[in-house]
């Protein structure tokens, strides 16, 4: 079986995205363009500044990413290349940030929770 390239997948995942329920809303309820750059720019420098293969793919992902929903979709597998890269606690400190600027444009944002490891 023959590879992708990483522009086919990124097609595929886009078409697997907009056949979601969510993704076919009106534009008008999620926020867009300028108003995503905080959240699409604090999930790149975590990303950026995360070691690894999985993290340098998140970082074309945020940025090829057209709506919050789809940015929040990547919220997760973001931080498991955290916590890949520097245990559970470095995850959870570094996602305050993303968290941060997710709250920032959506209030109601379901974001975790902080509570200490033990």
């Amino acid at each position: 079986m023959r590879s992708l390239s990483l522009g086919r997948r990124l097609r595929l995942l886009e078409a697997a995205l907009s056949s979601w329920p969510w993704y076919a809303q009106p534009v008008a309820a999620h926020p867009a363009g300028s108003e995503l750059d905080p959240v699409r720019e604090a999930m790149r420098a975590v990303a950026q500044a995360t070691p690894g293969f999985a993290a340098a793919r998140l970082v074309v992902l945020v940025r090829s990413c057209k709506d919050l929903h789809g940015l929040w979709h990547l919220r997760m597998p973001l931080a498991q290349a955290l916590a890949a890269a520097g245990g559970e606690a470095h995850a959870r400190r570094e996602m305050v940030r993303v968290d941060a600027a997710f709250r920032a444009v959506w209030p109601d944002a379901p974001v975790s929770r902080s509570s200490d490891l033990r």
